[in-house]
């Protein structure tokens, strides 16, 4: 605190009654202490909508769809080829026969065919076509007998061929609507896990929250503890040990010699004398000013 050195007694006690009270009672202002959030990120969840979840799960099990659809095609191609071969080889061996119908070949053909007939007789019964048992023929009705067996073979090969082309022409339509029904399955599954990673993420930030909640109630507390003793601190005078550190009583008796130094020193001892209101102000150095000046006008 600046100090003007007073020319009157008035201005002495003024400034002495100021310093009086700043330097035993004035403290600075108590300043809160700032409330420093507790940083402990929350969790974030994205939220997808039920086509994002479809989305997804078309993009997760279409490798799987195509992988599969493309072995169902190669598989059914695999049977009309082997079918078509069948139909190739039917019609050579056919042809070989009429031209050797006497020969040993031809009945070797016929067994061949009879071998056919009866591995397929029930796609002959499927596709209502006449079914002829093993029976005796002469060499001359051998190539009729067999060209009807060859004709109905022939007739089951091209049947089973036409219901894999179909079959092939469907396969696509079929493994569509089984996927459908597999993205459906998925898009639940994701559905659940959807809603077990959200109540997770909730209940982990719920934590969150009421950890940084009891962290700013224990701050705010802290403040307020502080601030108390603070107040009560202030309502206590200073002892005399910091008064001396904080240059008080070095002020006070500046300003007393500021003032008493104006009169003769005869006159300024039988001023301060009569002044015992100084000893408030002064203390123990009141009796030292005292006989200072006593010293000097005698």
């Amino acid at each position: 605190m600046e100090i003007t050195i007073p020319t009157t007694k008035e201005e002495m006690f003024s400034t002495l009654k100021s310093l009086f009270a700043y330097y035993r009672y004035n403290r600075e202002e108590y300043v809160e202490q700032e409330l420093v959030p507790l940083n402990i990120e929350e969790m974030t969840f994205n939220e997808l909508s039920t086509e994002e979840l479809k989305s997804k799960a078309r993009e997760l099990l279409k490798p799987k769809h195509e992988e599969k659809l493309m072995e169902a095609r190669v598989e059914i191609q695999k049977k009309i080829d082997e079918i078509s071969y069948k139909v190739q080889i039917a019609l050579v061996a056919s042809e070989k026969a009429k031209e050797n119908y006497a020969s040993e070949y031809w009945k070797d053909y016929e067994e061949q065919i009879d071998n056919m007939m009866d591995k397929h007789k029930h796609m002959l019964n499927q596709y209502n076509l006449i079914y002829t048992g093993m029976a005796e023929f002469t060499l001359e009705e051998h190539l009729q007998t067999i060209e009807q067996k060859h004709q109905a073979i022939l007739a089951v090969l091209q049947k089973q061929l036409e219901d894999y082309q179909q079959e092939l022409e469907n396969v696509a339509i079929k493994y569509s609507s089984l996927f459908e029904k597999e993205i459906n399955a998925k898009y639940l599954e994701l559905l659940d896990e959807q809603e077990k990673t959200k109540r997770e993420v909730y209940k982990y930030n719920n934590a969150i929250e009421e950890k940084k909640q009891r962290y700013a109630n224990t701050l705010k507390q802290a403040n307020a503890n502080l601030k108390l003793k603070l107040i009560s601190i202030r309502s206590e005078p200073l002892p005399k040990e910091t008064l001396i550190d904080l240059g008080y009583y070095d002020k006070a008796m500046d300003v007393v010699f500021g003032y008493y130094n104006r009169l003769s020193a005869v006159d300024a001892f039988l001023d301060i004398s009569n002044e015992p209101t100084l000893a408030l102000y002064l203390e123990d150095y009141f009796q030292d000013i005292v006989y200072l000046y006593r010293m000097k006008a005698y």
